[in-house]
């Protein structure tokens, strides 16, 4: 049984302060990430999800330029532009 104290509940509750999530066009080259929300339409929802990009999974930026990035999601390279990865919700990976 895990014992979880007040003092680890306040370490995780600073810890998700300093980590907010935030859009994929503002993550950084080489940074390791985890989507945490996609907005926009079913539709749109739904191709993102076809490409892997879905709730939890982990996502790193390979490059970037002029608001365009190269992703790595599992095993592939993915190409967004800039509107697509302004939908992709992410919060840093530790």
């Amino acid at each position: 049984m895990v014992n979880f104290t007040a003092q680890q509940g306040l370490a995780e509750a600073n810890r998700k302060e300093a980590d907010p999530i935030m859009p994929l066009t503002l993550a950084r080259v080489g940074e390791k990430n985890r989507i945490v929300r996609i907005s926009g339409r079913d539709q749109t929802r739904r191709h993102l999800a076809n490409l892997g990009l879905v709730e939890g999974q982990a996502v790193t930026v390979v490059s970037k330029l002029s608001g365009n990035m190269i992703v790595q999601v599992k095993d592939s390279r993915l190409a967004l532009d800039r509107e697509m990865t302004g939908r992709i919700w992410i919060e840093r990976e530790e």
